[in-house]
């Protein structure tokens, strides 16, 4: 199949997938069902419907990204209004994921009307998140990190969302009851109500598995726990005098000559420095030089020589000797037992 044919599959079955929990949000609206299952998920699944969305721009920038519909030899193409390691971010997505913020910053304030300087905090959030997101996807699939089923099964029974969890019909005494939970998940009415559920998972767990791959190759000293525990808890109690330096200068300051002198006798130990000494020197590096080399290869050779014309060794030895302990003997190092001399020696 093209790779076209297979970026349009994609889109529609992401899209279908969206309409899809809209319908069911509307099909548990005319139905009536009110079990506390069905109120929680009424009541949270724009957040749901919103990762899902998320989820699917996501999936298109990164398959479009690659490629699409570029024509051959085009220099631009319309539509792309960000590229991020050779994926584009396509303007229709971007302009409806922004859409999408905007509302919920609406209905989170009360109000219909925002100012020009929130909408503009507004997209440059949603750019750098949207950023975030596709180096993230980038990563993810370098990797080859997903979610097994099991795992989602797992994190569905034993690890709910936080709006799952703070919903009071699923709570005992204020605190969040497992028990209820899984009488509602064994609930055959909200079977249905799970499959958003399932697909948050499903683009979260990937997300979570990453940034747990990061977490773990950090490594913190006990120097930096220290300090950062210093940071957080060390207190201090300070006195202060606020003045304006540029109503002062050092003119109409004047101190008496007692006041330093007594200053000084009471403060000698601060002033007070060990002795010291300035000096001057030449280094001269203890390393032979190619000459010298060449000088000690010739006098080896000639040593060489003479023996092999019949010299005396022990009398070569006394007088080029540098070895006061043995020059005198003619060289004879005596008996020495094994390991008691350097390697070439034995």
């Amino acid at each position: 199949m093209p790779k076209w044919h297979t970026k349009i599959h994609l889109a529609f079955l992401g899209w279908i997938c969206y309409i899809s929990i809209q319908n069911f949000c509307i099909l548990i609206d005319e139905t009536g069902v009110d079990s506390p299952m069905m109120q929680t998920l009424r009541k949270y699944m724009k957040h749901v419907l919103w990762v899902v969305a998320v989820a699917f721009i996501a999936t298109i920038v990164f398959s479009w990204g690659m490629g699409g519909f570029k024509k051959k030899g085009a220099e631009y193409e319309q539509g792309i209004i960000g590229v991020v390691n050779g994926q584009k971010i396509m303007y229709q997505q971007f302009l409806m994921a922004l859409d999408q913020e905007i509302q919920n910053v609406k209905e989170q304030s009360g109000t219909d009307a925002l100012s020009e300087y929130r909408l503009n905090t507004i997209r440059d959030q949603l750019w750098q998140n949207t950023v975030h997101d596709i180096l993230l996807a980038q990563e993810i699939r370098r990797l080859e990190i997903q979610a097994t089923p099991e795992e989602i099964v797992h994190n569905i029974r034993y690890n709910p969302p936080e709006f799952i969890r703070n919903n009071e019909a699923l709570q005992t005494d204020g605190k969040f009851d497992i028990e209820k939970y899984h009488e509602a998940l064994r609930d055959p009415r909200n079977y249905e109500a799970w499959i958003p559920v399932e697909n948050y998972f499903r683009a979260m767990l990937p997300v979570q598995k990453l940034q747990q791959q990061v977490i773990a190759t950090v490594r913190v000293t006990d120097a930096e726990v220290r300090e950062q525990y210093r940071l957080e808890n060390e207190k201090v109690n300070a006195q202060y005098i606020f003045f304006d330096p540029n109503k002062m200068s050092s003119d109409s300051i004047q101190i008496p000559e007692s006041e330093i002198l007594a200053y000084y006798k009471e403060h000698q130990e601060t002033y007070r420095e060990p002795e010291k000494r300035k000096i001057q020197y030449v280094l001269f590096e203890i390393k032979p030089s190619q000459a010298d080399s060449a000088q000690t290869r010739a006098d080896i050779q000639y040593l060489l020589d003479q023996l092999q014309e019949g010299a005396d060794f022990a009398e070569l030895a006394e007088e080029y000797s540098e070895d006061q302990g043995t020059a005198s003997k003619g060289g004879d190092l005596g008996f020495f037992g094994r390991g008691n001399m350097v390697k070439p020696f034995e």
